[in-house]
């Protein structure tokens, strides 16, 4: 296995005083390392020399990329320093004895190669490599798939695990991911390893992909037992090409029957053809249960929590639900059976398990009616979808929205055909505002209370606090200025719709929204 000069420093400097000099190469080109010859003044690119300083060419010729292991310190130690990678050994050491050091660092890296093929050719087990690899990098090791799933773990001390491990199959903690990008600038497209702060300690990320570019995951290393060095993120590169090629052989890992359930949930939402293979598992899960859609939105844009990790939540605090990013959001199918109680309602059990969420990851949620057939899985997201909007616009105090209490404001709004509601005024109901303009007493009013207590003479009256006759009289006159009866069903549904609208109107300026 090639290394690089990082990786042979800080192993020889645990048996050796050593230094290290000069602009080193982060990928792993070097092989095993060659004696330096008396009568050779050249040293390559790409090549790894032992010497000692006495036996220095005093006019070599440098190649970038070249490394040399000098026991001593040579005399034009600035020269070479200011040209190739130079390790120094601080002390009269023996030559053949530092060579054999060198070659055993070779040894145990050729080993842990060998037995990461050998898992790679025999079952490429995800689970195998963590537990093999976290030894050899002395780091513990967590494989994550795209929703942030566990896929593998393995810990740098096998006996002696210095930290409880998660499930396979389980979401990363929800306050370790909260922690992780609150601190880190983790993003999903960097293919390079990143070197995170993660408050208490680092941890060295590596996304993985697959072979249409696409994210697949991640695997990152804590810096519990001992400080990051410069080598470890070329030894996390390798693993991580090991790893993607490792996914590619167990595409089972990365797919299931959810994920085709979210599959054809998706489709049905963007009104794409539902596939034959796709109507045949429609109707084999769905009409056993009753669902609701939850649309959840991040409240900042430039919030950093993955999409694909809080579907993933979504699923782990909702069995049988079925999460997946859509719009820059998220859409979720909560089944309803968990959450049934005694007396047959489900909302204080969804909203005691989706609050908790919704506040600790800033999210705003929109929740749909409940329905058990899955071909409206649309209608149904776009219920959660006008609910999340319309209780934006009318409230700062909630992040939680039933489409239910939005069901008449809806239908208001929608009523009006994107016109302004004066376009629907009557000559009757224009010259009632007319009245009101030049009078103390608003007639608009008193006809909107008479309206809300169901022409009730009684309570109207003691709401305006006048007395019941001197009512009577007003409203003989309203109805005089309106030109209708009062009585007549659609007269009042015509007054009543525009008293709606203009009752929202004022909502919407209030709020400024």
């Amino acid at each position: 296995m090639k290394l690089n000069a990082d990786i042979i420093f800080e192993k020889l400097k645990k048996q050796y005083p050593a230094e290290i000099h000069g602009t080193r190469e982060t990928s792993l080109t070097l092989g095993r390392p060659e004696f330096h010859m008396d009568d050779d003044s050249r040293f390559l690119a790409g090549h790894l020399y032992l010497a000692t300083a006495e036996h220095l060419p005093s006019r070599p010729q440098l190649e970038q990329g070249a490394v040399l292991i000098c026991i001593g310190e040579p005399v034009r130690m600035k020269y070479y320093a200011d040209r190739i990678t130079l390790i120094l050994i601080l002390a009269r050491k023996d030559f053949f004895s530092v060579y054999h050091s060198v070659q055993k660092i070779f040894d145990f890296y050729d080993q842990w190669n060998e037995e990461l093929l050998g898992i790679f050719q025999q079952d490429a087990n995800i689970q195998k490599i963590a537990e093999l690899s976290a030894p050899y990098m002395d780091h513990s090791i967590c494989v994550l798939d795209s929703s942030f799933h566990i896929l593998a773990e393995g810990h740098r001390n096998p006996s002696g695990q210095t930290r409880k491990s998660g499930n396979t199959g389980d979401s990363l903690a929800q306050s370790d991911l909260a922690e992780f990008l609150t601190y880190g600038e983790m993003s999903m497209d960097i293919h390079e390893p990143m070197l995170l702060d993660v408050g208490k300690e680092f941890s060295l990320a590596v996304n993985l992909f697959d072979k249409a570019g696409q994210y697949a995951g991640c695997f990152f290393m804590s810096e519990e037992g001992r400080p990051f060095h410069d080598g470890d993120a070329a030894l996390a590169g390798y693993l991580g090409s090991i790893l993607e090629k490792s996914l590619e052989r167990n595409p089972s890992l990365l797919s299931n029957e959810r994920n085709t359930i979210r599959q054809i949930l998706r489709e049905i939402i963007e009104e794409r053809p539902i596939r034959p293979i796709h109507k045949s598992v429609l109707q084999a899960v769905q009409m056993k249960t009753r669902y609701v859609c939850v649309s959840a939105h991040i409240i900042s844009r430039y919030s950093q929590i993955p999409v694909s990790y809080i579907c993933s939540l979504f699923e782990k605090n909702f069995p049988g639900c079925a999460a997946f990013p859509h719009n820059q959001s998220v859409a979720a199918f909560i089944d309803l059976k968990p959450l049934y109680d005694k007396d047959g309602k489900y909302q204080g059990n969804l909203n005691a398990r989706l609050d908790p969420m919704l506040k600790s990851l800033k999210l705003y949620a929109g929740i749909s009616n409940d329905f058990s057939n899955l071909y409206d899985a649309r209608m149904h997201y776009l219920q959660a979808e006008i609910a999340l909007e319309n209780g934006q616009l009318t409230t700062d105090s909630a992040s939680r929205f039933y489409f239910s209490s939005f069901v008449l404001m809806e239908m208001i709004t929608n009523s009006t055909g994107g016109m302004p509601v004066e376009m629907f005024y009557s000559t009757g109901l224009k010259n009632l505002f007319r009245h009101d303009k030049h009078s103390p007493v608003s007639y608009f009013e008193t006809l909107k209370v008479f309206l809300e207590e169901n022409m009730n003479y009684t309570s109207t009256a003691e709401i305006l606090y006048i007395h019941r006759s001197t009512l009577v009289d007003r409203i003989n006159r309203i109805e005089r200025e309106l030109g209708i009866d009062l009585k007549d069903y659609n007269e009042r549904l015509h007054l009543q719709i525009i008293i709606k609208a203009l009752e929202l109107r004022e909502i919407l300026k209030g709020s400024g929204k």
